[in-house]
């Protein structure tokens, strides 16, 4: 039976060493699952997992997507690079976000990277109640951001990326509770409202969601499986530059992968590359 401890030092997460290597039973799987809607994160210790074993273990948690449907690793030297990512949820510009995230640490530099969690359950329960209601009804829209090191919002909000809208404040869709649902990468703005009230606004939130007391950062030792909500938290990094080793084995729960969600989407697109260096896009009058 996994045992599950809360995580010295941090706000949320629970860790444990349960060996996800082998089969899990029903009582383990149950286990598992109750941690998990509880807490949103666990870090399991000293794992050594194949893609597979670390796909069963993630499927006490849902329908996993098979190996190749989404990124299947992530390191300083191959997908996503060595870059900062700002604060995101996976697929928030798509009408189904991932459910669960998990990343195993296979090669890494002992303690010399991290990845840093928010949590929009513990911000959520900072509003007041007229703010609660509010953002309730206040659609945000998200856009699939092509620079992620930084919040980079275009001037004219392009009309070849992926985007969705939902309320700012949105019901988790297992357990009810409220979730501040925005984010520094991919959060263009709020409807309803002036665009510089909008910014105001989600300053305001951005300042509740990324205060250090809301803030797990796991700094990755070898063998650590985390696994996480998408929903309830938002994940970033800092910029790993000089950083050696970082070879990270990811699996995920969800139930359509990015290109069944997004089949208009060319990265190739000339325009997408534009603005990947920056440049601001105008349908009108913008030549690439």
């Amino acid at each position: 039976m996994p045992g599950f401890a809360p995580i010295v030092g941090a706000p949320f997460g629970v860790e444990s060493d349960f060996d996800l290597s082998r089969p899990i039973d029903a009582v383990e799987g149950y286990a598992i699952r109750r941690a998990f809607a509880e807490h949103k994160l666990l870090v399991f210790r000293n794992q050594n997992l194949s893609q597979d074993e670390q796909a069963r273990a993630l499927g006490t948690l849902g329908d996993v997507l098979p190996a190749g449907r989404e990124v299947g690793e992530v390191s300083v030297d191959g997908t996503l690079g060595s870059s900062a990512l700002a604060f995101h949820s996976d697929l928030i510009f798509t009408e189904e976000p991932i459910k669960v995230l998990s990343l195993h640490a296979i090669d890494v530099a002992e303690g010399e990277t991290v990845t840093r969690f928010a949590n929009g359950i513990a911000a959520a329960r900072h509003l007041s109640p007229a703010l609660r209601d509010r953002l309730s009804q206040t659609p945000a829209l998200a856009l699939m951001s092509i620079v992620q090191s930084r919040r980079a919002i275009p001037v004219v909000i392009p009309d070849i990326l992926p985007r969705a809208e939902r309320p700012a404040l949105i019901a988790h869709p297992a357990t009810g509770e409220p979730i501040l649902y925005v984010t520094e990468m991919q959060t263009v703005r709020l409807g309803g409202m002036y665009e510089a009230d909008s910014d105001e606004l989600l300053h305001l939130l951005f300042g509740l969601l990324y205060a250090p007391a809301n803030i797990y950062e796991h700094r990755w030792r070898r063998g650590d499986l985390v696994i996480w909500d998408n929903l309830a938290l938002q994940h970033g990094r800092p910029d790993l530059a000089g950083v050696a080793r970082r070879r990270l084995q990811r699996a995920c729960v969800a139930d359509h992968d990015f290109a069944e969600l997004c089949p208009d989407f060319n990265s190739s697109d000339p325009r997408v590359k534009a603005l990947g260096r920056g440049e601001d896009y105008t349908a009108d009058t913008a030549t690439y």
